[in-house]
């Protein structure tokens, strides 16, 4: 069953090749650096917590709307 998936192959020897492609590879930079002090506005407003946040902000939004209107004409 896995021969009816086969891509492609690999050439022999190109799948190890450790001295010709250790010789040739461009050379180390250096890590880079990143800001020191991190501000709490740095990490709500990055985008990762805004995917989050955005959502629960309509949803609680939303439910107390609902709860609002709900009481108001219960």
């Amino acid at each position: 069953m896995t021969t009816q998936y086969l891509i492609g192959y690999l050439r022999e020897g190109t799948a190890l090749e450790t001295g010709d492609s250790a010789k040739n590879a461009p050379p180390a930079t250096a890590a880079i650096q990143g800001k020191k002090e991190v501000t709490w506005a740095d990490i709500i407003f990055s985008p990762t917590w805004s995917n989050f946040l955005i959502p629960v902000a309509i949803s609680g939004i939303i439910y107390l709307a609902y709860k609002g209107l709900k009481a108001l004409f219960l």
